[in-house]
């Protein structure tokens, strides 16, 4: 997989995280954590709910 080709699955979303870890193994790079925007976490709205 070229750069161009990389960035342009990159901007469509349809890079998996299987497909990034090659191409930066690729690179000689070691994957730790590589967030990938989906499943950001959130905080919720509303009363707090606390359990005695």
């Amino acid at each position: 997989m070229d750069i161009q080709e990389f960035e342009d699955r990159k901007a469509a979303g349809t890079l998996s995280r299987r497909d990034v870890a090659k191409a930066m193994a690729a690179a000689g790079l070691a994957t730790v954590a590589f967030p990938l925007g989906a499943g950001r976490a959130a905080a919720q709205d509303g009363q707090a709910l606390s359990f005695t």
